[in-house]
């Protein structure tokens, strides 16, 4: 999608706090296989909300913390959220905004209240007791399929997209990224981006030990107790990702590997609702779905599809497909809730 050119930077309101608490909690369980201490901590002062592309904030985190784990074989692995106030650009943009809104009086109230509140530099820093990058890898550490160092690291998998899609996009949202390391001690990423603070209420001290929720609302609730719901994805990790997510929300939930999987699943039990991923080996997910109304295995069961195809225009395109609604990976805990709230709460 990048290099066909229709990546774009798509911003809204989010919770940075609930970005970090979403994405730890995923990568938490591969830490721990390893042995890897996991931590997370987020600056006191962080500002409630921020307005960006929340989307490509996650993967870049999880990018980052995906390949720290992959090469640190003891030690830890941590995460750092903080910020830097852009006191000299905030106020050069308050005095042309202001002149604007004379000019336009009938700017929306959401934006001016963002404007008004001025705007932060979100740090990210990804630190490891790894392996680390010698200094003549260092510059195409960056590159498009390049993995540094792959006699020592023959045993790892990977394609080396994961830095060079985590560049791509710190650059289409004007941020920067560097590394710092020494060979055999480990690494240090610090991405750097430009974010609008979108509320006022700023955070108290937070780290993932002490306040697993992250201060989201609470999803463990039990308002979808006796619910009964269908995932199918070919991904075991997703698959185990979100069952877990949906289990912490009361609801029973059985698991397929495949459309043939969840065909078969749908004729021996009936659920209140289905999530059906499009991109899977065998069966994908849009024939899986045109089958399963065709032989009516789940007449009036919402069917909402999972899907990392984010591009312009894509919900149109599954609600055109017959689907009742669609969900972006990676699937957050509060999307997961907002769409059951919306078809079974």
């Amino acid at each position: 999608k990048m290099e066909s050119g229709r990546m774009e930077v798509v911003k809204d309101a989010y919770s940075i706090r609930n970005v970090t608490h979403d994405v730890t909690d995923m990568m938490r369980m591969a830490a721990e296989k390893k042995g890897l201490s996991l931590s997370a901590e987020i600056n006191e002062k962080m500002p409630d909300r921020l307005y960006g592309d929340e989307r490509k904030i996650r993967q870049i985190i999880t990018n980052l913390l995906s390949n720290a784990i992959k090469y640190t074989k003891e030690g830890f692995v941590s995460l750092e959220i903080d910020f830097v106030l852009k006191e000299e650009k905030n106020q050069q943009r308050k005095e042309k905004e202001a002149e604007k809104a004379k000019q336009n009086k009938k700017a929306k109230d959401g934006i001016r209240n963002m404007q008004e509140n001025g705007e932060i530099e979100l740090q990210i820093r990804v630190k490891d007791t790894g392996c680390g990058i010698r200094k003549e890898d260092q510059d195409t550490i960056f590159e498009a399929f390049q993995r540094a160092d792959l006699k020592s690291n023959r045993s790892i998998e990977g394609n080396g997209l994961g830095l060079a899609i985590c560049q791509n996009y710190v650059k289409m949202m004007q941020g920067t990224i560097r590394l710092e390391s020494t060979y055999g001690k480990g690494c240090l990423f610090i991405v750097m981006l430009p974010q609008q603070v979108v509320s006022e209420k700023w955070g108290e001290g937070i780290t993932m030990e002490q306040q697993k929720n992250g201060g989201k609302e609470d999803i463990t609730e039990a308002s979808f107790s006796g619910k009964r719901i269908l995932l199918v994805d070919d991904n075991d990790i997703n698959l185990l990702v979100e069952a877990t997510m949906l289990r912490h929300m009361g609801v029973t939930v059985e698991t397929a590997g495949s459309g043939s999987e969840a065909m078969d699943a749908l004729r021996k039990t009936k659920f209140h609702l289905i999530l059906l991923d499009h991109m899977m080996s065998g069966l994908d997910g849009i024939e899986t779905f045109r089958i399963i109304r065709k032989e009516g295995l789940a007449d009036g069961v919402p069917i909402i599809a999972l899907t990392a195809n984010a591009i312009p225009g894509a919900e149109k395109q599954y609600l055109k497909y017959g689907f009742d609604d669609y969900l972006t990976k990676p699937v957050s805990g509060e999307d997961l809730k907002r769409v059951m709230n919306k078809w079974i709460g």
